[in-house]
């Protein structure tokens, strides 16, 4: 058969018709034209938490936070921004309420690019390239900047640790606003308002051992309640770690389990469309901070720059030094 004809006869009415179906549904699949959705999870597969059952599981919740005092961690993370990566070590330091040390360090040889300290309202970013000390207020503007969302070092703590969660108040312990998917009973959505005009949206996995159940962060996003919005989106996977202590002449004891806590976190900014994978090495919770003076406080030199902080001209911490 010709060419023309064999083209005449597929362009039939009828294949065309079906063609530009096919092209429609497409179409409508890749251009976000799909139920909204949290993780793997769509939003219209949860349903309403019976009363006293959504009263337990934020008790659980509040409960699962409470014993954290305070926390050490060290990851390996890769941060991406389009097409360009770079991977970090960071060693962050939190004690409740309102303490955080954190550095990022050249991967893998512990030289120093960057150290971030929190101290209530304050705020000391030092720039080790430029010998430079920025200091302010740490406000929303800066936390926004600093870490995608307005969020005080005790709620970045929970975050890091997989256990942020709504303000379990009284009020909301009455009038409970928790969901739970259809057909199952380990996956808990959670809903409620932060500060600044903000929703924390919460997906809740239950995991058991030892006939206890430990719900943790399997997902979150924080958006607009205005907007709709997202401006932080986050997935967790965990493990069970364990510590290894040493005792007075070196040895080790028996492993202690340290409990459910990351093994890695994807966290995308919305604000910059900065995506970080954080694989955790370590965690420590719960150990004496010595020396707070120091963690917390810089002792800088005499030929140390001291400036104000402006996050208008702020660098990212991706733009490492040489």
């Amino acid at each position: 058969m010709p060419i023309g004809d064999m083209l005449r006869e597929k362009l039939s009415p009828r294949f065309v018709s079906d063609l530009f179906i096919l092209l429609c549904l497409a179409l409508l699949s890749s251009c976000g034209f799909r139920a909204p959705r949290i993780g793997d999870y769509r939003y219209d597969s949860f349903e309403p938490l019976p009363f006293n059952q959504s009263v337990d599981l934020l008790e659980s919740i509040k409960q699962s936070t409470e014993h954290l005092q305070n926390v050490r961690i060290f990851t390996q993370t890769t941060l991406r921004d389009g097409l360009f990566s770079q991977n970090v070590d960071q060693v962050v330091v939190i004690d409740r309420p309102n303490k955080m040390r954190m550095e990022t360090q050249i991967s893998g040889t512990g030289q120093l690019v960057e150290l971030t300290l929190l101290r209530g309202n304050e705020v000391e970013i030092f720039n080790q390239k430029e010998n430079k000390i920025a200091k302010g207020i740490y406000s929303a503007q800066a936390a926004q900047t600093l870490f995608g969302a307005p969020l005080p070092p005790e709620d970045i703590m929970l975050l890091l640790v997989g256990r942020l969660s709504p303000r379990i108040t009284a009020s909301a312990l009455a009038n409970p606003q928790v969901k739970t998917e259809k057909n199952r009973h380990d996956t808990f959505l959670v809903e409620t308002n932060l500060e600044q005009g903000l929703e924390l949206v919460s997906l809740f996995k239950q995991i058991k051992k030892d006939g206890i159940s430990y719900p943790l962060l399997s997902n979150l996003i924080i958006r607009s309640q205005d907007t709709g919005k997202e401006l932080l989106v986050g997935n967790y996977d965990y493990r069970l770690w364990k510590e290894y202590p040493l005792n007075t002449v070196g040895a080790q004891d028996d492993e202690e389990e340290v409990g459910f806590y990351p093994l890695t976190i994807t966290i995308n900014r919305a604000s910059d469309g900065t995506t970080a994978t954080l694989r955790f090495i370590s965690v420590i919770v719960n150990k004496a901070i010595s020396n707070p003076d120091k963690v917390f406080f810089l002792n800088p030199s005499a030929s140390t720059e001291i400036v104000p902080l402006n996050f208008d001209g702020m660098a990212e911490v991706m733009h490492l030094a040489e």
